[in-house]
């Protein structure tokens, strides 16, 4: 159980309506053109299961979220969000968290007063550089939710009902793990049915490794049991479900820094000074993820992105955001290196079968992608 859960009871409504009035004056103040909307939520989630055999486990999920919504005005609207989260109800009391935060909300209100007068990007297939959220995105839409074993009939990880372990999925440096992280916004150290979840590398260095199983599915599955099962509450069914998920690459580039330090000039200086411009003249950014959705049995996703960058020698210029879409085994193929310490903070909520928990998930800060038919940027 983590401590300090009474702090939950000592939440003041009126202080914190008052300070998110003075959170909203100060993003304004340095960034002015966009309409911004905060919310700041507090959840815990305590939890007991027993059962027949002696299990008897008691755990509790304390989540609380400081969002920030801009939006730009006029006939091209666009929203751009930022957050951050904490397992404690005194998030806005923390002098690092809030930096962070102001840090992130600067930024969207910037790029949503920008996006109006920016152009569009031409469609097709280009050398990409996606940042920790989007590749959070990738990770959870396209290879998650296709390594849940309740849906190995139809999913493209399986054959026959069976998961394709061993199967070759990626470049060889690549993997994709999910696990409970302490502290974390999707943090649960126990399945829905009691049991002790387990780390689960879906993807070893390019080939399939773990289903993400529970009592149910592991045995139909061939997969070993790593516990995965969660429920939005006690009236729901235990599903497959992911908690913190992430693309991992071996050997990544240094990034120093904080990410929230990477302006769209510094990442292309970035790019430049590992000759990643040099093998790529022209490169393409994609900032931040706006969510998507992929089809689990043919393994193409559709994602969206908050912003565009175009990095050439000269410069960085913004684009209009657009789909970014593909097959998710030529994007994991495609995938040729990664910048910066893992940062596993992007958050969201997961719906399936009708239940809705929280997930978060990540990356290194910012992974390159080289140029595939495979994988498209806009429209066919």
């Amino acid at each position: 159980m983590p401590e300090g859960l009474d702090a939950f009871e000592r939440v003041d409504l009126s202080a914190a309506s008052a300070r998110l009035i003075e959170i909203e004056r100060e993003v304004a103040s340095t960034a002015p053109g966009a309409t911004l909307t905060l919310s700041f939520s507090t959840d815990l989630d305590a939890w007991r299961v027993t059962r027949s055999d002696g299990t008897d486990v008691i755990w509790a999920m304390p989540r609380c979220v400081l969002r920030l919504s801009a939006a730009s005005s006029g006939d091209s609207r666009h929203t751009v969000g930022a957050a951050v989260s904490s397992p404690s109800p005194a998030l806005m009391d923390d002098a690092g968290t809030m930096a962070t935060f102001f840090e992130r909300a600067r930024e969207a209100a910037r790029l949503a007063a920008a996006l109006p007068g920016a152009p569009a990007h031409p469609s097709g297939s280009f050398p990409l550089v996606i940042d920790y959220a989007l590749a959070k995105g990738l990770a959870h839409e396209a290879f998650g939710h296709a390594s849940e074993a309740d849906g190995f009939r139809s999913s493209i990880l399986a054959r026959e009902g069976r998961f394709r372990a061993g199967d070759v999925v990626g470049a060889a440096h690549v993997s994709i793990v999910d696990e409970p992280v302490a502290a974390d916004h999707a943090w649960q150290p126990f399945s829905s049915t009691g049991i002790k979840r387990e780390r689960a590398t879906i993807v070893d260095h390019g080939r399939l490794k773990d289903a993400l199983t529970d009592a149910w599915s592991a045995g139909p599955a061939g997969a070993r049991l790593t516990g995965a099962d969660r429920a939005e509450s006690f009236r729901s069914a235990p599903l497959p479900r992911m908690t913190n998920i992430r693309i991992e690459l071996d050997a990544p580039l240094p990034a120093p820094g904080s990410f929230e330090e990477y302006d769209p000039l510094r990442v292309r200086d970035l790019l430049a000074d590992a000759g990643v411009l040099a093998r790529h003249p022209g490169i393409v950014y994609l900032s931040g993820y706006s969510g998507g959705q992929v089809n689990p049995t043919s393994g193409d996703f559709v994602f969206n992105c908050k912003a565009i960058y175009t990095f050439t020698r000269s410069g960085a210029m913004l684009h209009r955001p657009a789909i970014f879409s593909g097959s998710m085994f030529g994007a994991l193929h495609a995938i040729r290196e990664g910048f910066g310490p893992l940062l596993l903070d992007a958050i969201g909520t997961c719906g399936k079968w009708g239940q809705s928990v929280p997930s978060s998930g990540g990356s290194h800060y910012f992974v390159v992608l080289d140029p595939t038919p495979q994988v498209r940027l806009g429209g066919r």
